[in-house]
């Protein structure tokens, strides 16, 4: 039982053993990294800032350090928030944004067609949470009834923090993201929006013109997680994009920062996808193995996201392609 209430308290309160990173690239471009030991269950985000204002690139479904990073980009920017950017349609990657409008109301919401066509899925989906951390709280309230005196006391405190907290992420809601936007003006930088397709339904490129940055999220991720089977219009973003020379740098969802002579990872991985012998084991390629760190941690990532997407492209209709959220990545963070 006390795994179970202390599983409840790392869901709502912050512990500085999982504090982010922020990491400057230049005086207009912040990266804010998850903790290494968490790197699978939370996407990197970026702040650009101009001589008027600032652009969030991406969310993740961790409330409470989403909360924490509200905090501490209030107090890093001079400049208000004017945008806020989403790069895909998957569900974790769109859901933290009801907390990043509600900090910052004036800032506009960008975010690929797909999630405007589909808005009701993604407020629905944000109730859902909501109502699962209630049933959480609820069931861990009933629990501290056998506790002794002392330890009740002890988590008394914590059960009404997150109990606060819950009641604060009920009244907000998914907002509707904007139309068709082509590109941002921050003040002397200027951001270039691209549709794209890629691992989601709807996905978005976002280019800095001033330092050659591209920000791509799980579109760029080093090892793809695939969650559908249409995966050559993928491959052929990514080969494109590995021809645009005006590309420096490419920041994904999970991992850091790589050059674009780096792409040649993800897309060999989903070419050894493609061209997979259902007949065959589902072992990597040894070629592709090679490009990747030989460690345990990296090859056992590489299998298990190797098995999944042979899984993914097996079992679904053909043109499917999944928005629901990462649900493997608890599995991928054994192995971090």
């Amino acid at each position: 039982m006390m795994r179970f209430l202390t599983l409840l308290i790392l869901t709502f309160l912050s512990l500085s053993c999982f504090a982010q990173q922020w990491h400057q690239v230049d005086t207009h471009t912040f990266i804010i990294a998850p903790h290494k030991s968490i790197a699978q269950l939370q996407a990197n985000q970026a702040v650009i800032t101009g001589t008027d204002c600032a652009a969030i690139i991406n969310a993740h479904g961790d409330f409470t350090v989403l909360e924490q990073t509200i905090n501490q980009i209030k107090k890093r920017l001079s400049v208000p928030v004017c945008y806020l950017i989403s790069t895909g349609s998957l569900h974790d990657e769109i859901l933290g944004i009801a907390l990043l409008q509600h900090a910052f109301p004036a800032a506009k919401w960008i975010a690929p067609d797909y999630v405007k066509e589909n808005i009701r899925v993604y407020q629905s989906a944000y109730r859902q949470k909501i109502d699962d951390y209630s049933l959480s709280y609820s069931v861990s309230a009933q629990r501290t009834k056998t506790l002794s005196e002392h330890e009740t006391a002890h988590w008394q405190k914590r059960l009404h923090t997150a109990k606060q907290r819950i009641a604060y992420w009920q009244s907000l809601d998914i907002p509707l993201p904007q139309g068709k936007v082509t590109s941002v003006q921050l003040g002397q930088n200027t951001l270039e929006i691209t549709p794209t397709v890629a691992a989601s339904a709807g996905d978005l490129f976002i280019f800095n013109q001033k330092n050659g940055g591209l920000f791509g999220g799980a579109n760029l991720d080093p090892i793809p997680y695939v969650t559908h089977n249409s995966i050559s219009q993928w491959h052929n973003t990514l080969v494109l994009l590995k021809q645009r020379n005006e590309v420096v740098w490419l920041l994904p969802s999970h991992g850091k920062p790589y050059k674009r002579d780096e792409l040649t990872k993800p897309v060999a991985f989903l070419h050894a996808i493609m061209a997979f012998d259902l007949e065959q084991q589902p072992s990597v390629p040894a070629a592709l193995r090679t490009m990747y760190k030989n460690d345990v941690a990296e090859q056992q990532k590489l299998q298990l996201l190797f098995n999944l997407a042979l899984k993914h492209t097996q079992s679904m209709p053909t043109g499917t392609i999944s928005t629901y959220k990462h649900e493997h990545r608890n599995t991928l963070a054994l192995h971090e």
